[in-house]
Protein backbone atom coordinates (compact mmCIF):
# COMPACT_ATOMS: atom_id res chain seq x y z
CA UNK A 1 0.00 0.00 0.00
CA UNK A 2 2.82 2.46 0.80
CA UNK A 3 4.05 2.23 -2.76
CA UNK A 4 0.87 4.01 -3.91
CA UNK A 5 1.71 6.98 -1.68
CA UNK A 6 5.34 7.81 -2.47
CA UNK A 7 4.57 11.55 -2.43
CA UNK A 8 3.04 11.09 1.00
CA UNK A 9 6.20 10.27 2.90
CA UNK A 10 8.33 13.39 3.13
CA UNK A 11 10.12 15.37 5.78
CA UNK A 12 12.62 18.18 6.20
CA UNK A 13 16.34 17.61 6.20
CA UNK A 14 18.02 18.02 9.61
CA UNK A 15 18.44 21.75 8.93
CA UNK A 16 14.82 22.30 7.86
CA UNK A 17 15.86 23.66 4.45
CA UNK A 18 14.93 21.05 1.86
CA UNK A 19 12.68 18.04 1.68
CA UNK A 20 13.98 14.51 1.62
CA UNK A 21 11.58 11.84 0.44
CA UNK A 22 11.65 8.44 2.12
CA UNK A 23 8.52 6.35 1.68
CA UNK A 24 9.72 2.97 2.86
CA UNK A 25 9.65 3.56 6.64
CA UNK A 26 6.70 3.13 8.93
CA UNK A 27 7.00 4.71 12.37
CA UNK A 28 5.07 2.90 15.08
CA UNK A 29 7.14 3.96 18.06
CA UNK A 30 9.91 2.07 16.31
CA UNK A 31 10.85 2.35 12.65
CA UNK A 32 10.16 -0.60 10.38
CA UNK A 33 12.54 -0.13 7.46
CA UNK A 34 11.29 -1.02 3.98
CA UNK A 35 7.75 -1.52 5.31
CA UNK A 36 6.46 -1.61 1.73
CA UNK A 37 8.21 -4.95 1.23
CA UNK A 38 7.34 -6.56 4.59
CA UNK A 39 4.29 -8.78 5.01
CA UNK A 40 1.71 -8.11 7.72
CA UNK A 41 2.98 -11.11 9.68
CA UNK A 42 6.54 -9.82 9.23
CA UNK A 43 5.53 -6.45 10.72
CA UNK A 44 3.81 -8.25 13.62
CA UNK A 45 6.95 -10.32 14.30
CA UNK A 46 9.16 -7.21 14.12
CA UNK A 47 6.88 -5.38 16.55
CA UNK A 48 7.03 -8.31 18.98
CA UNK A 49 10.82 -8.35 18.77
CA UNK A 50 11.06 -4.56 19.20
CA UNK A 51 8.70 -4.66 22.20
CA UNK A 52 10.77 -7.35 23.93
CA UNK A 53 14.01 -5.47 23.32
CA UNK A 54 12.46 -2.15 24.37
CA UNK A 55 11.40 -3.67 27.72
CA UNK A 56 14.95 -4.85 28.27
CA UNK A 57 16.34 -1.47 27.11
CA UNK A 58 18.27 -3.02 24.24
CA UNK A 59 16.90 -0.97 21.32
CA UNK A 60 19.39 1.11 19.35
CA UNK A 61 18.47 4.76 18.65
CA UNK A 62 18.30 4.12 14.90
CA UNK A 63 15.56 1.56 15.59
CA UNK A 64 13.16 4.12 17.06
CA UNK A 65 14.28 7.31 15.33
CA UNK A 66 13.47 8.40 11.83
CA UNK A 67 10.38 7.45 9.92
CA UNK A 68 8.07 9.85 8.14
CA UNK A 69 4.63 8.91 9.40
CA UNK A 70 3.31 7.68 12.72
CA UNK A 71 0.25 6.04 14.24
CA UNK A 72 -1.24 7.10 17.58
CA UNK A 73 -3.82 4.73 19.09
CA UNK A 74 -5.89 6.02 21.99
CA UNK A 75 -8.80 3.77 21.01
CA UNK A 76 -7.53 1.12 23.41
CA UNK A 77 -8.34 3.60 26.19
CA UNK A 78 -11.90 4.10 24.95
CA UNK A 79 -11.20 7.45 23.24
CA UNK A 80 -13.71 7.82 20.39
CA UNK A 81 -11.72 10.31 18.31
CA UNK A 82 -8.88 12.80 18.71
CA UNK A 83 -6.37 14.81 16.72
CA UNK A 84 -2.75 13.72 17.04
CA UNK A 85 0.11 16.24 16.84
CA UNK A 86 2.83 15.66 14.26
CA UNK A 87 6.31 15.23 15.68
CA UNK A 88 9.14 16.28 13.33
CA UNK A 89 10.57 14.85 11.16
CA UNK A 90 7.24 13.11 10.42
CA UNK A 91 5.00 14.57 7.75
CA UNK A 92 1.82 12.84 9.00
CA UNK A 93 0.28 11.06 11.96
CA UNK A 94 -2.80 8.84 11.98
CA UNK A 95 -4.96 9.05 15.12
CA UNK A 96 -6.92 5.83 15.73
CA UNK A 97 -10.01 5.94 17.94
CA UNK A 98 -12.02 3.19 19.61
CA UNK A 99 -14.28 0.86 17.69
CA UNK A 100 -17.80 1.14 19.06
CA UNK A 101 -21.32 0.23 18.07
CA UNK A 102 -23.14 3.10 16.40
CA UNK A 103 -26.37 3.46 14.43
CA UNK A 104 -25.84 3.44 10.65
CA UNK A 105 -28.06 3.24 7.60
CA UNK A 106 -27.71 0.03 5.55
CA UNK A 107 -29.86 -0.51 2.48
CA UNK A 108 -32.19 2.28 3.61
CA UNK A 109 -32.75 0.81 7.09
CA UNK A 110 -31.32 1.68 10.45
CA UNK A 111 -28.79 -0.86 11.74
CA UNK A 112 -26.04 -1.14 14.33
CA UNK A 113 -22.43 -1.44 13.17
CA UNK A 114 -19.04 -1.33 14.83
CA UNK A 115 -17.45 1.91 13.67
CA UNK A 116 -13.97 3.31 14.28
CA UNK A 117 -12.82 6.90 13.79
CA UNK A 118 -9.43 7.76 12.32
CA UNK A 119 -8.02 11.24 11.83
CA UNK A 120 -5.01 12.08 9.69
CA UNK A 121 -2.93 15.14 10.55
CA UNK A 122 -0.71 16.35 7.68
CA UNK A 123 2.14 18.82 7.51
CA UNK A 124 0.96 20.74 4.46
CA UNK A 125 4.51 21.70 3.53
CA UNK A 126 4.93 18.05 2.51
CA UNK A 127 1.44 16.57 2.06
CA UNK A 128 -1.62 18.33 0.73
CA UNK A 129 -5.13 17.53 1.91
CA UNK A 130 -6.16 15.77 -1.29
CA UNK A 131 -3.34 13.26 -0.98
CA UNK A 132 -4.20 12.80 2.71
CA UNK A 133 -7.81 12.09 1.70
CA UNK A 134 -6.60 9.47 -0.78
CA UNK A 135 -4.65 7.73 1.98
CA UNK A 136 -7.63 7.76 4.38
CA UNK A 137 -9.82 6.28 1.60
CA UNK A 138 -7.24 3.51 1.03
CA UNK A 139 -7.04 2.78 4.77
CA UNK A 140 -10.86 2.62 4.93
CA UNK A 141 -10.89 0.00 2.15
CA UNK A 142 -8.25 -2.08 3.97
CA UNK A 143 -10.04 -1.89 7.33
CA UNK A 144 -13.36 -2.84 5.76
CA UNK A 145 -11.68 -5.73 3.88
CA UNK A 146 -8.95 -6.97 6.23
CA UNK A 147 -8.30 -10.13 4.22
CA UNK A 148 -6.85 -7.91 1.48
CA UNK A 149 -3.95 -7.20 3.84
CA UNK A 150 -2.93 -10.83 3.61
CA UNK A 151 -2.52 -10.92 -0.17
Amino acid sequence: MLDNFRRFQAGPDPFGRTWEVEYRWLQTGISIRHADTVTLSGIALAMKDFAARAKSRKLKPEEYQGGTTAVSNLGMFGIKDFTAVINPPHSTILAVGAGEQRPVVKNGALAIATVMSVTLSCDHRAVDGALGAELIAAIKVLIENPMSLLV
